[in-house]
């Protein structure tokens, strides 16, 4: 056998399924079915030990908005909340009925609070997907010892 006529038998024998996985492969593009956000939730939580997000928000004009729950089983006073998205870090932090960094807000076990984080410099535009790296600092005030620690957690959606 000849190496051309061994040549124009392969692509024969093999060149169907080239043919095959290219047309497939072209129609998974065309369907947007390669895209990694089709896949991911639309919206998500993740982490926060102690405390449990029932809703959240990221608004265009920074603020990410939380609803906090305390699950840890005791009064807590929240010290500090502070956000990361990307490399931007939050420049500060409220709480409904007028709580702040120097007005602390205390929830008793299994109450709810909503608290909005501050961005400045984050762009991101109105159907745009984020992901928000959050820390809750809180003081155990239901305790002897009051102890200190620190819960963190991922909120993720697309921006309002």
């Amino acid at each position: 056998m000849r190496r051309g006529q061994a040549a124009i038998e392969f692509l024969m024998t093999y060149g169907w399924a080239f043919l095959i996985i290219i047309i497939v492969g072209v129609a998974l593009v065309a369907l947007g079915l390669t895209r990694p956000a089709m896949w991911a939730p639309p919206k998500g939580a993740s982490g926060f030990s102690g405390f449990q997000i029932t809703d959240w928000a990221y608004f265009t004009n920074g603020n990410l908005s939380l609803v906090i729950v305390n699950k840890y089983g005791s009064r807590v006073r929240i010290n500090d909340l502070t956000g990361k998205i990307g490399t931007k870090s939050s420049t500060g932090w409220t709480c409904e009925g007028g709580y702040n960094a120097t007005n602390r807000p205390e929830l008793e076990s299994g109450e709810r609070i909503v608290c909005n984080i501050t961005f400045s410099g984050v762009d991101i535009s109105s159907g745009a997907r984020y992901s928000a790296d959050v820390s809750i600092n809180f003081t155990d005030v239901g305790s002897t010892f009051q102890t200190t620690t620190t819960s963190k957690g991922t909120v993720f959606g697309s921006a309002i």
